[in-house]
């Protein structure tokens, strides 16, 4: 079952760059920074962690991106890992992504 998720409400608030280079770099660079963008007096922790959430799926979806430019034959992109438990997460990262997500039983423990 896939969690809906309301892409329409995706970057018209709080949002971060989590770094300063492309999201598809091979190697992080330790002189790499971030920034929170659009901060205002009301917002809270939850509103920065959202960012950082979503900050996290835009890169995904960066990654899948490139996979399929690159003629990658993807049927299915599976939720694994402690990600798994969160219905909330796998809502942002399947509405960045634009595809659907398969949960498994046991899938929080990984493969």
């Amino acid at each position: 079952m896939q969690p809906t998720f309301d892409i329409d409400r995706m970057g018209d608030r709080e949002g971060s760059q989590p770094t300063a280079g492309p999201q598809s770099q091979s190697l992080p660079s330790p002189e790499a920074t971030g920034a929170f963008l659009g901060l205002t007096h009301d917002t809270d922790g939850p509103a920065l962690a959202r960012a950082v959430l979503e900050g996290v799926a835009f890169g995904a979806a960066d990654g899948l991106s490139a996979l399929l430019d690159g003629d990658a034959d993807i049927e299915t992109l599976s939720v694994i890992g402690g990600g798994a438990r969160s219905r909330f997460w796998g809502g942002i990262l399947a509405a960045a992504l634009d595809w659907p997500l398969d949960y498994h039983a046991d899938g929080e423990v990984g493969p």
